[in-house]
Parts: C-alpha cells; sequence; structure tokens
C-alpha cells in the first residue's frame, strides 16, 4: 500500500456545513504528486509529477492553502494506480480475501493482520484514515490491535505469515519483539457473520493494554452508535454531536452485552466481544467515520503466559437496539436471517413486525452466545 505526499497547486471551495461554533469546510484541490514516503514499496515511474484533484473536509480554522503538502489516500489514489481484488499481491504485498454468500473481507498481514474492509451488498463498512502520528504519517485505516498505550502502537504495521488459509477461513502469525500472537479469522458458512480469535502470548513478563481502533464508515448524517449500558441505551448522532467538538472521546462503561451497533437506513454493523473482556468502550468522530476503541483492559502476563480475545462482526439490512438486545435482520429473496445479540436472561423468543420469531442459541469461542433464526 502506498503513501505518496503531494502539493496544493489550486484550490476551490465546494461546501460549508455546521454553525458558528464550528464549521466544516469542503475544498477541490489540484495536488501534484512529489514522491513516496520512504521505506514504503517503489511505485510505478509515471507517478511522480502527476496531477490529480481530491476532495477533502478540513475543519475551520485549519484550511489549507496553496504549497501545502499532504499525504493522499488509497481512496484517492484509486483512479491513478492499477486496483485488485481477490489474493493477490497487490503493490508487493498479499492481501487475503475470505467470502461467503452474504460477506468480502480483506485482511493485510503486511500491516499488523489488520481488517481493511468488510463488504456487504456493495457497502465497506470499514473506513481508510491518515492519523499523523508521532513516528510519522501511518496508514490506520481498517481494524487492527493495539497492546500498549502508545498509538498507534507495536502492530499497526507488524507483519504476520500465513499459516493456513481456505475460502472462508485464514491463520496468521507474528513473532517479534517478545511476541508471539495468532490470529485466527473464520466467515461462517450460512451467515452474515466473521468471527476472529486473537490469541497473545508473551516470552518474557509484559503488560499488555488490549484493544481494537475501528474507523467505521460514516456517509449518512443520521449514521447512528448504540451502546446498551448497565443504566441505559446510549445512542449519539453523528451530524449533532460533530456540531460541537468532533474530537471529544465519549467513554461508555458498565456495557451489558459487551457489543454495540453502528447504523443508519440502509442497514448495520453489529460489534460483539466477551462482556468480561470489554471493560469500556471509546468513541470518537471524525469527519467521515467513528473512530471505535473497545478496550479489554490492562493484563500483567507473566513469562509464557497468554491472553486470547475473541470478537465477531455482523452485518445487516435492518436492527433494533434495546437496553436488552441488539437484532439484526439481513434480507435476501425469499430468506431473512435475524441475529441477536442479548442478556442472560434473553430466552430466544422475540418479535419483529408483531410476528414471533424463535431463535437458536450459537456458542461462538471467547465471545459467548448469540441467537440465530432464519426464515424461509
Amino acid at each position: 500500500m502506498y503513501r505518496l505526499f503531494a502539493k496544493i497547486k489550486e484550490m476551490k471551495k465546494a461546501g460549508v456545513r455546521g454553525d458558528g461554533n464550528f464549521r466544516v469546510y469542503t475544498f477541490s484541490l489540484k495536488v501534484r504528486i512529489k514522491g513516496i514516503i520512504p521505506k514504503d514499496p517503489k511505485p510505478p515511474t509515471h507517478i511522480k509529477g502527476k496531477t490529480l484533484w481530491i476532495t477533502r473536509e478540513y475543519p475551520h480554522p485549519f484550511e489549507p492553502k496553496p504549497g501545502d503538502e499532504l499525504v493522499l489516500s488509497p481512496d484517492e489514489l484509486h483512479n491513478i494506480l492499477p486496483d485488485a481484488s481477490g489474493d493477490i499481491y497487490r503493490e508487493g504485498f498479499k492481501e487475503i480475501v475470505l467470502k461467503n454468500e452474504w460477506m468480502s473481507v480483506t485482511i493485510y498481514p503486511h500491516l499488523g493482520a489488520r481488517l481493511g474492509s468488510l463488504v456487504y451488498k456493495g457497502r465497506d463498512y470499514f473506513a481508510r484514515v491518515l492519523e499523523y502520528c508521532k513516528k510519522g504519517w501511518a496508514i490506520t485505516g481498517g481494524i487492527f490491535d493495539l497492546i500498549d498505550d502508545d498509538f498507534p502502537g507495536t502492530l499497526w504495521n507488524g507483519e504476520f505469515k500465513e499459516q493456513k488459509t481456505s475460502v472462508r477461513h485464514c491463520t496468521l502469525r507474528y513473532d517479534k519483539k517478545g511476541l508471539e500472537i495468532v490470529k485466527n479469522f473464520s466467515l461462517h458458512r450460512a451467515l452474515p457473520l466473521l468471527t476472529e480469535i486473537t490469541r497473545i502470548t508473551v516470552k518474557r513478563k509484559k503488560d499488555i493494554v488490549y484493544s481494537k481502533c475501528m474507523p467505521v464508515n460514516i456517509k449518512n448524517p443520521k449514521t447512528t452508535l448504540f451502546v446498551p449500558t448497565e443504566e441505559k441505551l446510549e445512542h449519539r448522532i453523528y451530524q449533532k454531536t460533530l456540531t460541537f467538538n468532533p474530537w471529544h472521546p465519549f467513554d461508555f462503561y458498565g456495557l451489558k452485552l459487551g457489543s454495540f451497533l453502528v447504523g443508519d437506513n440502509k442497514g448495520g454493523l453489529l460489534y460483539a466481544a466477551a462482556p468480561e473482556k470489554t471493560k469500556f468502550l471509546r468513541a470518537r468522530y471524525s469527519l467521515a467515520s467513528y473512530k471505535i476503541y473497545p478496550v479489554a483492559g490492562r493484563k500483567e502476563l507473566k513469562k509464557g503466559e497468554s491472553f486470547t480475545h475473541g470478537c465477531i462482526y455482523a452485518v445487516g439490512d435492518e436492527y433494533r437496539v434495546t437496553n436488552e438486545s441488539i437484532t439484526l435482520r439481513a434480507n435476501i429473496p425469499h430468506k431473512s436471517i435475524f441475529l441477536v445479540r442479548g442478556t442472560a436472561k434473553f430466552d430466544g423468543r422475540g418479535q419483529w413486525n408483531d410476528a414471533d420469531i424463535q431463535l437458536k442459541p450459537l456458542e461462538i469461542e471467547e465471545v459467548g452466545k448469540l441467537w440465530v433464526c432464519l426464515n424461509q
């Protein structure tokens, strides 16, 4: 994956949103590519000096000006660089693609075994963003693990080795810096459901502060984050909250289900982990994504000890969220699939549009129980 930097040659203001307290301007920028970030793979020779138009949003008072330099994202480069899909070597690095009837997911072994994309009915739920870190520009698109307090941490560009891969499963391994990490990804055969199991073993005493960085795409101003907690159903509407302070984090404690859902009027993404391994949830708003950090907390591991974390990602076309459950409904012709994450008291009986549905339990390693129903 390339990280190219460019200089702004021309710019046009294309729009504005927000209010008097906070405004975001949209600019069309004509940029000229100057070169590539050191240590990245060498790009095609025709790239340097090429100009292109891109569109970006900037909050006031951080508007750009001609002559400023910036780093181009992969999405901004797709028109001038060859794109590809499947298990191929894109720009010198292999990307693993897992597929079932419902979903397609892409995994980047060379970038911390991150989950780069999750596509359902043509929609990619994971955002590609660029973060500026004190160690330089780091591509942080997709979901990756954090095991220490220093962002972007040890693993954001750690190289994992492929151990075993099939159409719906893959196993990757990392063995450096006193750590052995094994990640297993598995797509369910008949459900829009991906399971990820991560096992971390330390070769010397080490404190692990495990969390995930999850940039979730926001293209609809009605996108909402739902987090059932012990006290209430938390939800924040992106457009309204952005008006006040887009960088202020929201912390959610007492997660009743160890889960949350990001949804709009076209579908929803459910994340679920074992409640006892989800200490709290931190959410930030950016201009085009939610940045969500499920935090498992600090683990003091002695030499040879391990820590295992499991989670699932599920998608659907419709959803309902209460303090007691999160329900996803995925639709294909002549069939609907219901996926429910409920409290310990949930008994598998539910309703949808005044019709009764009966769900069956599905136990998932390191995650716990989901409830499933296939209606013909």
